[in-house]
C-alpha cells in the first residue's frame, strides 16, 4: 500500500532549500529559482499552513535536477518535491520580484509580483472551470462516463488552454467577461451551504460540478472557524436529492464520507447505500498512463465507491 503523501510545513520546507543552497555552495554553482503556487501563498501571504510540494522554474534544470534528487533522499521527501509542472501555465511574459520572504543563502530566488500572482490564479481560474464542466459533462454523457473524460495533459496542450503571452491582460479580460451580466438586477448568488443545496440549487446536471466547488470552498471557510466542524457536519448530514447520473450520485456520497473523516465526524449514513456505489470502475482520467495513478492515489471514501480520482481532488486553493 503505498505511504500517504507527507504536506511540506513552512519549517521543513525552509529545511530543504536551506540545504539545495548548501549543496549549491558546495560544487560552487549559481542557481535560479522561479517559485509559483502554494509555496507562495504559504510565505509571502501566510495563507496555508502547508503545501503539497514547490512549484519552481529553476536554471539550469541539468544542474538543479540532481541536487533535488539528493535533498529528498536525504530529507526523505517524494521525488517530485520541488517540480517544473507549472511550466505550462507560465506565460513568456511575467512579472518577477525577490522573494525577500525567503533567505535562502546561495540560490537566487524569485515569486511572481501580486498583479502577476493575481491574474496567474485568474487564469488557472478558467482552466479549472473548463475542466470541471468537462468532466461533468461527460459524466452525464451517453458515452459511458470515463471513456470520453478528458485528461490534464491534452487540456493543457489545447490551444485554448495555453497561457497566452500578456497573461494579466488575458485574465483581466476573463474576470470583466464572468461579471459582465445582461441585467443590472440585484442578485442573491451565494454559496451552497449543504450538499442538499448542491443538488437543490444546480439547473442543470453539469452544474452539479460547479456547485461542489463552491460548497468545498465554503467548507474550507468553516475549517478555519472554532465552530467549523459543527457547520460541516451540518453541510453533509442530510441527504442530497438523487440526480439522474449514478456517478454523480456516487461522487456525492464519497465527499460527504471524506469530509467526515477529514474532519472526524460521524460519516452518514446514507453515503453506505448500495445506490450510492457503482458497479463497475469509474476513473477522472481516460489515459491509461493517468489509470494507475488514480489507483494509487484515489482517497479512500472514493475508492470504497469504485470511483478513481486525484488524491487532490476536493482541494481548493
Amino acid at each position: 500500500m503505498p505511504r500517504p503523501r507527507r504536506r511540506l510545513t513552512r519549517a521543513a520546507l525552509v529545511r530543504a532549500l536551506t540545504r539545495l543552497g548548501q549543496l549549491c555552495a558546495a560544487q560552487k554553482s549559481r542557481i535560479e529559482i522561479a517559485i509559483y503556487g502554494g509555496t507562495v501563498m504559504m510565505l509571502a501571504y501566510d495563507c496555508r499552513e502547508a503545501t503539497k510540494d514547490i512549484d519552481a522554474i529553476f536554471h539550469p534544470p541539468e544542474v538543479v535536477a540532481p541536487l533535488l534528487a539528493k535533498v529528498a533522499r536525504e530529507l526523505d521527501l517524494p521525488e517530485d518535491w520541488m517540480n517544473d509542472g507549472v511550466r505550462d501555465f507560465v506565460a513568456t511574459r511575467e512579472e518577477k520580484i525577490v522573494f525577500t520572504e525567503l533567505t535562502i543563502p546561495g540560490p537566487v530566488i524569485t515569486r511572481p509580483s501580486p498583479k502577476y500572482l493575481l491574474a496567474m490564479n485568474a487564469w488557472l481560474a478558467a482552466f479549472r472551470l473548463r475542466f470541471v464542466q468537462a468532466m461533468w459533462r461527460t459524466s452525464s454523457s451517453s458515452c459511458g462516463g470515463s471513456a470520453c473524460a478528458p485528461s490534464r495533459r491534452s487540456m493543457r496542450s489545447s490551444p485554448t488552454t495555453t497561457a497566452p503571452e500578456n497573461l494579466r491582460a488575458a485574465s483581466v479580460g476573463w474576470l470583466k467577461s464572468c461579471s459582465a451580466k445582461p441585467s443590472m438586477k440585484k442578485l442573491s448568488w451565494r454559496r451552497p451551504r449543504t450538499l442538499y443545496e448542491v443538488v437543490d440549487l444546480a439547473r442543470t446536471e453539469e452544474e452539479i460540478g460547479l456547485k461542489l466547488a463552491e460548497f468545498l470552498d465554503h467548507v474550507n471557510l468553516l475549517a478555519k472557524k472554532p465552530t467549523g466542524r459543527r457547520a460541516v457536519h451540518a453541510g453533509i448530514r442530510v441527504e442530497p436529492p438523487r440526480t439522474r447520473d449514478a456517478v454523480q450520485d456516487a461522487y456525492l456520497a464519497a465527499v460527504a464520507a471524506h469530509l467526515a473523516r477529514k474532519h472526524r465526524l460521524p460519516s452518514p449514513g446514507r453515503t453506505e447505500k448500495k445506490s450510492r456505489r457503482l458497479d463497475r470502475p469509474w476513473f477522472a482520467l481516460n489515459d491509461d498512463w493517468a489509470k494507475a495513478g488514480l489507483l494509487r492515489d484515489s482517497p479512500a471514501a472514493f475508492r470504497e465507491r469504485n470511483l478513481f480520482t486525484s488524491e487532490d481532488a476536493l482541494n481548493r486553493a
